[in-house]
């Protein structure tokens, strides 16, 4: 083989090694910064929640008017009262506010969240493995839980954080024996994040374009500048050499 064909393969080579490291580690960043922007979306998603349930408990519940929908809830004391005119008031607890809440924005495409504990009152609370797992790491001192789910191949980040019991949450959960201060369950938020990855495919894609087409190029010029700067000149060397008696 050649030397000129034997460089240019060396030189690829030591290109396609380099662009293949910078390729593997623009693509975890790529991933790493849309990890890091779904926590900060969910963490906001679970304050604006978390403040909402706060407001509804300070006003001990919120009465609505009973219609299709808009049924009692048979796990609430004093679930529902009657007013003046005669229409019945069915209440909502900060737990089934963040239930309906939920709804929508899933409607909406934002997201999803859902209230729950390891002995739930109401059989719908029942958590699933991430939060199942999750609050039992909080009984350990673990802060917050992230996780990326791929399920039938859509993405999604959950962030769940516990829930720690005050003065009002004991109207509803005393009898299960909570004091306050205590971790009474947690809330998990769902934030759908295949438009991110959809991007990242993108992006790799032209990246990948890119690294192919820099290493044709660069190829290609080595193979002219070895050809004039090099196999040229040692031509002309080795036909003066033959001329030497």
């Amino acid at each position: 083989m050649q030397l000129k064909i034997k460089f240019i393969i060396f030189v690829g080579l030591v290109c396609c090694f380099s662009f293949g490291i910078t390729f593997y580690r623009t693509s975890n960043f790529q991933e790493d910064l849309v990890v890091e922007q779904a926590t900060r979306q969910a963490k906001m998603l679970f304050g604006q929640i978390l403040i909402t349930r706060q407001w509804v408990a300070d006003h001990n519940g919120l009465f609505m008017l009973k219609a299709p929908g808009v049924e009692e809830n048979p796990f609430l004391a004093d679930g529902k009262i009657l007013d003046e005119k005669g229409n019945w008031l069915v209440k909502r607890n900060p737990a089934m506010v963040t239930r309906e809440l939920s709804v929508y924005a899933a409607r909406e495409g934002m997201g999803q969240f859902n209230v729950t504990s390891l002995k739930p009152l109401n059989p719908d609370n029942i958590p699933d493995a991430f939060e199942k797992a999750s609050l039992e790491q909080f009984n350990q001192g673990q802060p917050e839980v992230v996780n990326i789910e791929e399920t039938a191949g859509v993405h999604r980040l959950r962030y769940m954080a516990p829930l720690i019991v005050d003065d009002h949450c004991l109207e509803c959960h005393g009898g299960q024996g909570y004091e306050v201060g205590d971790i009474r369950g947690g809330m998990s938020v769902s934030i759908p994040i295949d438009w991110a990855y959809t991007e990242i495919k993108k992006n790799n894609r032209m990246l990948l374009s890119i690294a192919l087409a820099t290493i044709f190029i660069v190829s290609l010029t080595i193979y002219f500048l070895f050809d004039i700067l090099v196999a040229k000149r040692l031509k002309i060397l080795a036909r003066q050499m033959d001329q030497y008696p």
